[in-house]
């Protein structure tokens, strides 16, 4: 329950009545890499993390400009009639460039740390990606194997054991060992099927996504 964000107090949810196997067009590895980069929740946070960088360096540099506020009122005392107007301009010179200086090139160095750990990021999200989509592949072809070659001539075996054994051509041991590898095949195919279900998991956690159950998507 917590991998798929629910509650713990909730029922485990009922296994899936079949898995889709995924196409080769579905584990296009540039779609699926442009699509983890834009949905990974920790690329966000440094997207937003490097704008508020620029943010804070356009004010260092700004800081290297004269402030100008314009003044407008009346002069004079409250005994003199009529008040004398006036308008005029406070300038503010940026004397102390050491400082302004050094809180620039703060801000250019957080900036500069910021996008290198960006860049860092997506090339650990591109590599999970690939190693999640090989892995899956692996497992499918697992599974193919399985079903097309391990089980059905498991289930030919058995069949032929029986047969042999009704009419008296093979003894019990015989029927016993190709009904072993009957249920050692099938097991099989139950471990294949688990081990997709894990790669695909773990495919949607490398492109930021969560599992969805079905009753949910209802």
């Amino acid at each position: 329950n917590l991998l798929l964000h629910r509650a713990p107090a909730l029922p485990l949810p009922p296994p899936a009545r079949e898995l889709e196997v995924p196409t080769e067009h579905d584990l296009d590895a540039d779609a699926l890499v442009e699509r983890a980069l834009s949905r990974r929740p920790e690329l966000r946070a440094r997207e937003a993390e490097t704008r508020a960088n620029r943010a804070a360096v356009a004010l260092a540099e700004r800081e290297f400009l004269p402030d100008l506020e314009l003044q407008a009122g009346y002069m004079g005392s409250m005994q003199e009639s009529p008040l004398r107007p006036f308008l005029g301009i406070e300038l503010e010179l940026p004397i102390q460039l050491g400082r302004r200086r050094a809180a620039l090139d703060e801000a250019n160095a957080l900036l500069a740390r910021g996008r290198s750990r960006s860049r860092g990021l997506e090339d650990r999200v591109r590599f999970e990606v690939v190693v999640a989509i090989e892995r899956l592949r692996e497992a499918q072809h697992l599974l193919e194997l399985s079903r097309e070659r391990l089980l059905p001539a498991a289930r030919s075996r058995a069949a032929s054991a029986v047969s042999a054994f009704q009419t008296g051509q093979a003894g019990f041991p015989e029927l016993v060992s190709a009904e072993r590898t009957l249920r050692a095949a099938e097991f099989g195919e139950h471990e294949a099927l688990a081990n997709l279900s894990r790669r695909r998991a773990e495919l949607a956690r490398t492109l930021g996504e969560t599992a969805v159950l079905e009753e949910e998507k209802r």
